[in-house]
């Protein structure tokens, strides 16, 4: 695996007013990001070291607020977000879909039946374990997809892609997978 040098935008401000010059990240050929143990029958929690790098800068903007965030989107049709904080984590990861994989049946919210829902997969409360809701979030189609077989990963946090699930793991240990045999959070 060959490594790939990668910039981040630095969100943080100098005292002058003007930005941070871009950190670089160069990502090694093992992260340490690791899996998790899946409920019987459920995909697993796949081993991130299988996964080439993706390029956060590929993949990284700046909210209205100058805030860092990466997105993208899956072959599957998850439209995913996500903070960036700093070289350190990414945090606050959502995942919606008109359509989710193996998206559960006892997933929270109310209306299943409405023309503007959409299938969640986020942190609700805040400090708790990832879970699936049914949300009226937008779905961003235009953003770049993430091509299966890549990961984007910060620190010991991070998403992947295959061609059977989507993986997310965060800063506190809580993450998802998405899979057509059936989808799951921790």
């Amino acid at each position: 695996m060959r490594t790939i040098p990668l910039v981040l935008i630095a969100a943080a401000v100098s005292a002058c007013g003007s930005p941070a010059p871009p950190q670089q990240v160069t990502p090694t050929s093992s992260v340490s990001i690791q899996p998790v143990a899946a409920p019987a029958g459920l995909a697993a929690f796949p081993d991130f070291n299988q996964f080439g790098p993706g390029k956060i800068d590929e993949y990284s903007g700046k909210n209205s607020h100058g805030d860092p965030f990466i997105t993208f989107k899956t072959d599957s049709g998850l439209s995913c977000f996500a903070y960036l904080y700093g070289t350190k984590a990414l945090g606050d990861i959502e995942c919606d879909s008109k359509n989710m994989p193996g998206f559960p049946a006892t997933a929270n919210g109310q209306d299943r039946q409405s023309k503007t829902r959409t299938e969640s997969v986020l942190r609700e409360p805040s400090n708790g374990p990832f879970q699936f809701w049914i949300t009226t979030s937008k779905v961003d189609d235009s953003v770049k997809s993430l091509p299966t077989g890549q990961r984007l990963v910060v620190g010991d946090t991070g998403c992947a892609v295959s061609d059977t699930l989507l993986a997310c793991i965060d800063g506190d240990r809580h993450g998802f997978v998405v899979s057509p045999t059936g989808s799951w959070a921790f």
